[in-house]
């Protein structure tokens, strides 16, 4: 779907945060929650970390489209601009 890009699959379960944080390069992520979620899911503040990055994690591509986090268990990039509204309700629904 133009605009909704999967990123990680939910077969790797609790591991998408530290699979997100080891080889993703995004904005708006903090050193912190970086290195929390790299530490993995035992580290206490885990799912805290990931509920941070899930909602200030963005990727600006090379077009100037802004791309946004958005997890239904995949991890998808999401960029709201691009997904025609058709399509968005298919989505959705």
């Amino acid at each position: 779907m133009r605009g909704m890009d999967l990123i990680i699959s939910d077969a790797n379960g609790i591991y998408i945060p530290k699979i997100f944080a080891d080889g993703y390069e995004w904005e708006g992520i903090s050193e912190e929650d970086r290195t929390i979620l790299r530490s993995g899911p035992e580290h206490e503040h885990y799912w805290e970390a990931w509920d941070d990055v899930i909602s200030t994690a963005r990727f600006t591509d090379q077009h100037g489209y802004v791309w946004q986090l958005y997890q239904d268990g995949d991890l998808f990039a999401a960029c709201y601009e691009l997904i025609d509204e058709g399509r968005e309700e298919q989505f959705y629904d």
